[in-house]
Parts: C-alpha cells; sequence; structure tokens
C-alpha cells in the first residue's frame, strides 16, 4: 500500500512496452557525485506557484505508468490501469481528464478508464488505442503525433509527441515494440508551464528537440524502451527544469544523479513501486 507523504517543493509550478525485470539492477556506485536531487519514499510532490498561472500542483504515483496530476481544479489521469488503482490507498478521485499514451495492458485499460473518468469528463488518446477499445472507450478525443487540442476554453492544451524504438525489436517478427505513429507521448501546457509525458519510447529526434519543458517525466527500462544511460543523453539534450524518472522497472533510475550531475536538473525520485505491485500486461 503506497504511503502519500506530502513533499513540498518551491520553484514555479510545473505539471509542465515494458517487461517484467527479474534481474537485479546494478547497484549506483558509493562516491556517485550528485545532480540536484530530492529522493523519496512513498511520496507524491507538491509544487506551489506564485500566482494565478503557476498555480500547486500535486504529482501522484500509482505504479509503474500510472499517475494523477492535480492542478487548480482539474484532475489529470494518466496512463490509468486497474492494477494501479489496486495499489493505491484508496478511492481515487475522478478525473476531469484521462490520457492515454498506447494500447499496451500497461498503459490501456478500458475498464480502469471508465471507472476513474469524472461524468463529463475527457479521454485523450491515438487513434490505435480508439481501435482497440471499440465501444469500450466512448466519445474519447484523438490526438495523433504532432496534433495539439485546447481543452476546457484553452485551460489545458495537449500535444501528441511521437514515441516509438529504433533499435530494438521483436525477436520473431522483426517489428519494434512501439511503432512510430501509433502510441503518443503527450506536452502539456497548464498555463505557463510545460509538462513532458514520455510513454514508451528510445531517445528519440522528436525528444532531443522538445524545447522550454518545466517537468518530465521520462521511461527507462529494458527491452522496451531504453536504459538509463540512454535516456540521461536525451534528457541531456532537451533540459527540462525538473525531472521525475518513471515506468523504470528493474533498472536503477538514481544512476541518473551521476550522469547528469551539473546539469542543472532538478531531479525527484517517488516510489512507483509499491510492495504490493504486482502488475500485469506489460509491454
Amino acid at each position: 500500500i503506497m504511503r502519500r507523504t506530502l513533499l513540498a517543493l518551491s520553484f514555479l509550478a510545473v505539471i509542465a512496452g515494458c517487461d517484467k525485470e527479474s534481474q537485479k539492477p546494478d547497484p549506483v556506485p558509493p562516491s556517485a557525485p550528485a545532480a540536484t536531487a530530492t529522493q523519496t519514499t512513498g511520496a507524491s510532490a507538491t509544487t506551489a506557484g506564485a500566482d494565478e498561472d503557476t498555480a500547486e500542483i500535486a504529482v501522484i504515483p500509482l505504479q509503474h505508468a500510472s499517475m494523477l496530476l492535480k492542478w487548480k481544479d482539474l484532475t489529470i489521469a494518466v496512463d490509468p490501469v486497474q492494477g494501479a488503482l489496486d495499489a493505491a490507498p484508496g478511492d481515487e478521485p475522478k478525473a476531469d481528464v484521462i490520457l492515454v499514451t498506447d494500447i499496451h495492458g500497461d498503459h490501456f485499460d478500458s475498464a480502469a478508464v471508465a471507472a476513474l473518468r469524472k461524468e463529463g469528463g475527457i479521454v485523450v488518446a491515438p487513434q490505435a488505442v480508439l481501435d482497440k477499445a471499440g465501444e469500450a472507450l466512448p466519445d474519447a478525443t484523438v490526438v495523433g503525433n504532432g496534433e495539439t487540442k485546447a481543452l476546457f476554453d484553452g485551460k489545458l492544451t495537449v500535444e501528441g509527441i511521437a514515441m516509438y524504438n529504433i533499435e530494438r525489436k521483436r525477436e520473431d517478427s522483426g517489428e519494434p515494440y512501439h511503432v512510430k505513429g501509433r502510441g503518443n507521448g503527450y506536452v502539456l501546457t497548464l498555463g505557463d508551464e510545460r509538462v513532458y509525458l514520455s510513454g514508451d519510447t528510445e531517445c528519440t529526434p522528436e525528444m532531443k528537440a522538445l524545447e522550454d519543458i518545466d517537468i518530465a517525466f521520462v521511461c527507462m527500462n529494458l527491452p522496451y524502451t531504453m536504459t538509463v544511460e540512454e535516456a540521461s543523453g536525451c534528457i541531456a539534450e532537451f533540459a527540462p527544469k525538473k525531472l521525475y524518472p518513471y515506468h523504470h522497472r528493474g533498472q536503477e533510475p538514481k544512476k541518473l544523479d551521476e550522469l547528469l550531475a551539473g546539469k542543472g536538473i532538478e531531479i525527484t525520485y517517488l516510489d512507483w513501486y509499491p510492495a504490493s505491485d504486482n502488475p500485469t500486461g506489460e509491454q
């Protein structure tokens, strides 16, 4: 059961697959120099803004790829699946917006979306998710790679960012685990702040080209996305102000302290894998 200890961070607010790994990650060298980092266990994170466009936001990890983002009166759910909801400590708030990145079971669960969706809530997903869901996902808003949709009269904008594999492919078919154009990462704009959600991806030109990102959530696990080292190279390229490593089962994300030392990126580690974590369907 996830503990929700609130961590207050003082900076301008932002809110802006994968295989089960049995191999133990390499330990972090004890003498590794640290980037600007805040390490937490079993915690959510809150950032306090100074004005209307930089209102307090909360980052609530649920499990693996699933999270809640709260900003003003909006609750935004990212890739909710039933295993993540089961791992949560209680009833989760209904979501005004639900973002789905891809068709795989650790990112899309139509029953979980329905359970978490507020009456009149908006679901944003790529076309491939709607094709898979059929009637189980009514009235969804389609966003493709490179497309932007404004929601709530422009209070929130959502931009689809290509997420895909370049090198890593299925052994049986030779097809990339994540084909370009099928799934979305997202850049959200709330007020003056921009937050990037990577989804399942390797280090792509689209990620490297991101600009003015205040918070980034970046995946890093094998064999379906990328290593911590590969992720760090991409992160250094687009240089977000703040980084939340996530979607990192079986890896050692705290290697980023050494890999991003001196880059001026604040790293926050949250507990994405509570003790009861036993998800299925990772791709």
